[in-house]
């Protein structure tokens, strides 16, 4: 089985962000603890995050700016993605871009253990083409799940392993050997099942939109403030604030204030698991006004004050 989850891919050059609370992505030297997942270089944007090793049990929604696939090696487990509920079992794929908050539970007992890649779809667009339409738009009459025959269950297996060896041994072109094997996973996920088409005016409409957040949200991830409202953006992009109200709700289903606050205490987050600084300059780093307000939003994004949801992360790694 494979499950899509995919929208659109928001492309941002070097840093890369989960967006909900959870972990930030940014390519480039290692400085930061496993959750915070790097690339080795900027040049070739493709990391393998997890092999054959548990899932982050995750209770927040995040997203992410990167597109990610992962294979279930082992365990039982439920994604929530948006509103869609997809219990997973070893042997699915689920394919998932930054566009639809998700998180992953499963019961301790019985642990999810994953195979995850991370990359920038860059890598495909131009080899793609028209077989990239079903990452790049949103649609409610989307298909998440296909059901392959046990031949392409087993080609997507296939794979997934090649892709995880190239990338462990790293010889001489292994960058084309991955984004050959990551072409082949798409188009095999393309054939498989009754996935929507968009009309051509769909697919412009659509592109339009996704041109249009990701600028935003490329702006967002830069400008961390607290001069950063929505009424300072919505000027910014030329927008009547009320309709960037709305417009941005839609498009990433919570508020701007709340997007805001969850990319905030994103960075807090990594600043903090990398011991970087005291809580004064993490959180004025972040865009926070003041230390109370710093502690305020990250108890509501986590339900902890940092130092003891930082303690408890550690204590859960260490398990």
């Amino acid at each position: 089985m494979v499950i899509l989850a995919l929208d659109l891919y928001i492309q941002t050059r070097g840093q890369y962000y989960f967006y909900g609370g959870m972990m930030v992505h940014n390519f480039g030297e290692k400085k930061v603890s496993r959750r915070i997942y790097r690339h080795n270089s900027a040049e070739f944007p493709f990391e393998l995050a997890h092999e054959n090793s548990p899932a982050n049990f995750m209770r927040e929604f995040h997203w992410h700016d990167f597109l990610e696939i992962t294979y279930v090696n082992a365990g039982r487990g439920t994604y929530y993605i948006e509103d869609k509920i997809i219990p997973v079992q070893a042997g699915d794929f689920l394919v998932i871009n930054n566009i639809e908050r998700h998180r992953v539970e499963f019961n301790p007992s019985d642990p999810l253990y994953e195979t995850v890649f991370h990359f920038d779809s860059e890598m495909l667009n131009n080899a793609l083409k028209d077989s990239f339409d079903i990452f790049n738009y949103n649609s409610t009459m989307f298909c998440n799940k296909l059901t392959l025959s046990p031949e392409n269950q087993r080609r997507l297996e296939e794979v997934t392993a090649v892709i995880v060896e190239e990338f462990k041994r790293k010889e001489a072109c292994y960058e084309l050997c991955i984004i050959s094997q990551l072409i082949q996973f798409v188009a095999i996920a393309y054939r498989s099942g009754d996935t929507y088409r968009q009309s051509p005016p769909q697919r412009a409409r659509s592109c339009a939109n996704i041109t249009r957040i990701e600028t935003i949200l490329k702006y967002l991830s830069a400008h961390l403030e607290p001069e950063t409202t929505s009424k300072v953006v919505a000027e910014r992009f030329f927008l009547n604030q009320s309709y960037f109200s709305e417009y941005f709700k839609k498009m990433m289903g919570v508020t701007f204030t709340e997007y805001m606050r969850e990319l905030r205490v994103s960075k807090s987050v990594q600043l903090l698991e990398a011991g970087e600084g005291k809580i004064i300059d993490i959180a004025l780093a972040c865009g926070f006004s003041s230390v109370s307000a710093f502690y305020s939003a990250f108890s509501k994004v986590h339900g902890l004050p940092p130092q003891k949801y930082i303690n408890q992360k550690k204590r859960n790694l260490s398990r």
